[in-house]
């Protein structure tokens, strides 16, 4: 997803209490920020309808033990 931070626009919306709280819970759970979490979540929503096509996923490096 290289050059794509060039490509993104900011929106603002509301989100309802009982959202806020489990976005705060999974940060502090997984370690992964409220704005990148809602980005995951509206790709995915986009792609299972069809409205996007699924990214190319890049091969993840292994850890050396």
């Amino acid at each position: 997803m290289v050059g794509e931070m060039a490509n993104r626009r900011m929106y603002s919306f509301y989100l309802d209490a009982d959202l806020l709280k489990g976005l705060k819970t999974l940060k502090t759970q997984v370690g992964v920020s409220e704005s990148e979490t809602i980005r995951r979540a509206v790709r995915a929503w986009l792609t299972q309808h069809g409205s996007i096509k699924a990214a190319s996923r890049r091969a993840q490096t292994r850890r050396k033990a």
